[in-house]
């Protein structure tokens, strides 16, 4: 309980906070020739107010989704809870606030006329009928739409498709917002087939037209050689040219550079004043950063106060992982007074977001009474859980539940598979309690060759124990 979370510093930037949409199709009629598309808000973000103006509604659009912004799953193996999907059909956009309803009208019915003026026309046969309603039915007109590259074919539009065409018919009336967001369906395989090469073509595009966000777009290509060859110092230049514009993710991507010595030499002070600045625009993952480097010491002076403060305001402003450090900072009065209430309401909410780590710390509160009245049945549930999710600190505690707490009886065998877990992963005292149990044949045959190689680990690891149990399996079972 006294370790510090160890989110490692070496990760990178988030993506932003993504506002989530349902792309919902309406029809006046079934003869109508006016179809609506509306987006509807599906996500909590109070940025965003509807409006009528449909001008700049398309604003920039879906951004590349890449390793570089996948903090969770790389350093903690969690899903971020804060971004919400509530759809199977959701259309995601950064700077959500430019987002508007719009209507795109289908083409109008050609006007029939009679090629002989006077005479009138023959009677239309009931089949003939049904065909011409047909023809000039939204549900005909969208099939002769083109899905894919102008090319007529007869299938069914998808909302994606749909969206990509509207784009796609700006972007080729010059407009810049509409170019960025085509290239962005084309990277991603939106409604379209995937083509990355074209999509850094349009990126390059929208940057001559002046996109700040086609500049971090093509960091991003460059980072991870997607559409061109990797090249770490084109990326970094990128970034810093959308830093300089004052973009959020180019300030974010730029600060890991510098962290990092990607394209440019390690300074953690100029990585330090890249999050600051970020923090300032309001940036959640911004502030967690700060409050690492502050509460390690790394590039600023050490200022456990700090560290509390930034993680409280990255917690504030949504960053759910900042809740666990919060809870041991509480925990062990960390830039803040011991609290042991708070502790528990911090991993309560972390827990609450899915947090297994946060689950984890739950679990503790609940069997040794921190926070919270003692409920040992619950606090094994809690560490179930978490072991599931294979977080190594639950599996070497609720092994050492079923290894010596009386009140709780299953097999032995069952704690010798928590304790490989955590030793596989080199936690400290689970090489030494596993050794034991090979020592000892408990739950697992005898075995004097596996128990010295875990207790050498173990040794290794400065476990005094573990040189004397050394000592005893050569003497009795060196032949074994």
């Amino acid at each position: 309980m006294n370790q510090i979370l160890n989110e490692s510093l070496r990760n990178v930037p988030p993506p932003p906070v993504l506002a989530e949409f349902e792309f919902d199709v309406s029809q006046s009629s079934e003869t109508s020739s006016q179809t609506t598309y509306n987006f509807i808000k599906t996500s909590s973000n109070p940025s965003f107010t509807p409006q009528t103006d449909y001008s700049n509604m398309y604003g920039t659009s879906i951004l590349v989704h890449n390793n570089m912004h996948d903090p969770l799953n790389y350093a903690m193996n969690m899903n971020d809870p804060s971004i919400n999907s509530q759809s199977t059909q959701n259309f995601s956009y950064s700077n959500s606030q430019n987002l508007r309803n719009f209507s795109q009208s289908t083409v109008q019915p050609r006007e029939v006329k009679n090629e002989i003026p006077f005479l009138p026309a023959s009677p239309m046969t009931s089949r003939q009928k049904r065909k011409s309603r047909y023809q000039y039915s939204p549900t005909f007109l969208r099939k002769q739409a083109s899905p894919i590259d102008g090319k007529k074919e007869n299938i069914k539009m998808t909302p994606s498709m749909e969206l990509f065409n509207f784009f796609k018919e700006k972007a080729e009336k010059g407009d810049v917002n509409a170019t960025l967001a085509v290239a962005n369906h084309y990277m991603n395989g939106s409604g379209t087939q995937q083509n990355v090469n074209e999509a850094v073509r349009l990126y390059q595009e929208a940057v001559d037209k002046g996109s700040v966000e086609a500049l971090y777009q093509l960091g991003q290509c460059y980072q991870n050689g997607k559409g061109v060859i990797q090249n770490d110092a084109e990326a970094f230049r990128y970034y810093k040219l959308g830093a300089e514009k004052d973009h959020v993710e180019s300030i974010l991507s730029l600060g890991y550079c510098y962290f990092n010595g990607v394209g440019t030499p390690i300074d953690y002070h100029e990585a330090f004043l890249l999050y600051e600045r970020a923090t300032q625009h309001g940036d959640a993952y911004a502030s967690f950063r700060l409050g690492l480097m502050y509460l390690i010491g790394q590039g600023v002076t050490k200022n456990d106060v700090e560290a509390f403060k930034y993680m409280q305001i990255a917690l504030d402003r949504g960053y759910n992982l900042a809740s666990i450090n919060l809870g041991i900072f509480y925990l062990n009065g960390t830039g803040t007074p011991k609290n042991d209430q708070k502790a528990f309401e911090m991993f309560k909410v972390g827990s609450d977001h899915g947090l297994i780590k946060a689950t984890e710390k739950l679990g503790e509160c609940y069997l040794n009474g921190i926070g919270v009245q003692v409920d040992r049945i619950e606090g094994i549930r809690l560490l179930q859980i978490a072991a599931r999710s294979g977080d190594v600190e639950a599996c070497y505690n609720l092994a050492t539940i079923y290894d010596y707490s009386d009140d709780v009886t299953v097999d032995p065998s069952q704690a010798v598979v928590l304790l490989q877990t955590a030793a596989d992963a080199r936690y400290k005292d689970a090489t030494y309690l596993l050794a034991l149990h090979y020592e000892e044949g408990n739950g697992v045959p005898v075995n004097y060759q596996k128990a010295i190689e875990y207790f050498s680990i173990a040794a290794s690891q400065n476990i005094t124990d573990a040189f004397y149990h050394l000592g005893l399996c050569y003497e009795f079972g060196q032949n074994d």
